[in-house]
């Protein structure tokens, strides 16, 4: 008995008993198609070189992103002060620089959100019904900055890779950021699909902005779904239009 004529036995006595052999292809770098990954390994995988990393809204921080990339300079942002702890231990093993702010199109002071129970939701605006947490939010007035006028105020090595996850004012930052951009490798940031914020932007918003400013999408890294298995959001990695990645 030959090899094929072994196999096609072995096949047979599985199929009689419920069970199907499928041969797959080998997949390249381990990678299976139709899956996301938020891993470091992948994030290398796309090819940037970010001499400094953007963390727009870091909370308890990136560690994928940072993982990455250790050879990068990281600005971190976050105005929620319940963070600033969990901040300094990122900043006590990496070199970096860290602004107490919250981001926009302008500067100026706004009403934050905060969720007392899920500080990690914490938001410029009303959640729609579809994400209410059922706790009553606590008002407090921060500051806001562009990112083009923080990067102005320190030095720190170029390119820019971008990472943005601020809860529904993911446009407003890349509004207040054009100059920075410019000098931008990528752009990671998570997209509202579903209206999950009240007065919040459109996800053809968001990604028009981003062609206007000479970036396209080119992965998706996470799927967010609601408990119905609607989606909710996306995590997307942009890249310029010039890039040869």
């Amino acid at each position: 008995m030959n090899r094929l004529e072994l196999e096609n036995r072995i096949h047979r006595w599985l199929l009689a008993r419920g069970w199907r052999v499928q041969r797959t292809t080998p997949v390249p770098e381990g990678w299976l198609p139709a899956h996301a990954y938020w891993y470091a390994a992948y994030l290398r995988r796309l090819g940037f070189r970010p001499g400094t990393l953007i963390d727009a809204g870091v909370a308890t921080g990136t560690n994928e992103l940072y993982e990455a990339f250790p050879d990068a300079h990281l600005v971190l942002v976050e105005p929620v002060a319940e963070f600033t702890e969990s901040i300094g231990k990122i900043l006590r093993s990496r070199k970096g620089v860290y602004f107490p702010v919250a981001l926009g199109s302008e500067p100026g002071e706004r009403i934050l959100r905060i969720e007392p129970y899920q500080p990690l939701l914490t938001s410029f605006y009303e959640r729609h019904e579809v994400e209410r947490t059922g706790s009553e939010p606590v008002m407090r007035t921060v500051k806001v900055e562009t990112l083009d006028r923080l990067v102005a105020s320190t030095r720190c090595p170029r390119p820019f890779g971008l990472k943005i996850d601020v809860e529904g004012a993911e446009l407003e930052v890349i509004r207040g950021a054009s100059q920075t951009l410019r000098e931008t490798e990528f752009v990671i940031s998570e997209v509202s699909v579903l209206p999950r914020f009240e007065g919040s932007y459109r996800m053809l918003d968001f990604v028009s902005e981003l062609d206007t400013q000479g970036f396209e999408v080119c992965d998706i890294l996470d799927i967010g779904r609601t408990a119905t298995s609607h989606v909710a959001y996306f995590d997307l990695v942009f890249k310029r239009k010039d890039s040869t990645l």
